[in-house]
């Protein structure tokens, strides 16, 4: 083997090894469920100011979103623990506002 060719890195060295794999996957769950409850929340809000909701219920909806992007922000530099507690926290956040459409 010359110079220029690399050897992978080995699971057990490399931070994308199997705790690499898990910690990726819970960021990118992470992101996915606060992009959805983001979403829900773009969405309603552009269906209350449709409907002509009262200036109250539009900024509680638009600071919930704003917390939405913060927590968002926040999974940049977020320990595995942070994140999981976030994915637990949207998982159910979100099976909330889905439900309260039924």
């Amino acid at each position: 083997m010359n110079d220029s060719e690399q050897v992978p890195p080995s699971p057990a060295t490399s931070p994308h090894g199997p705790a690499g794999q898990d910690a990726d996957s819970a960021y990118e769950s992470a992101l996915e469920l606060v992009g959805q409850v983001t979403a829900w929340y773009s969405a309603r809000i552009l269906t209350e100011r449709r409907s002509g909701a009262d200036a109250q219920r539009l900024q509680e909806l638009i600071s919930r979103r704003q917390a939405c992007v913060k927590d968002q922000e926040r999974l940049e530099d977020a320990s595995g623990e942070e994140t999981a507690g976030i994915v637990t926290a949207y998982e159910a956040l979100l099976n909330e506002l889905e439900s309260s459409e039924q």
